[in-house]
């Protein structure tokens, strides 16, 4: 469509050349986002568990399941004696 006498088109700002360019950017930024959010996940993970983590597949469950266990079954062994010791 011819341009209208008096009027100037609208210039192109953004060359293809110039939206790859911003694509790329984007694409960039978003891919540098996700690793840094992965990065602070891990960092949260790798430290000591806190109170309400489940802990029964990690190094330190199976010490405190053990230890439970034997107090349950102290426990256990104290009933089926009739409490005495």
């Amino acid at each position: 469509m011819p341009p209208v006498p008096g009027h100037q088109p609208i210039p192109h700002w953004f060359t293809t050349k110039v939206k790859i360019t911003l694509v790329a950017c984007v694409v960039v930024a978003l891919g540098l986002g996700v690793l840094g959010a992965m990065g602070i996940y891990w960092a949260h993970r790798s430290g000591p568990p806190s109170n309400g983590d489940c802990l029964y597949l990690t190094r330190e469950g199976a010490g405190k399941l053990a230890a439970a266990k034997a107090v349950l079954e102290q426990f256990a062994g104290l009933i089926v004696d009739g409490g005495a010791a």
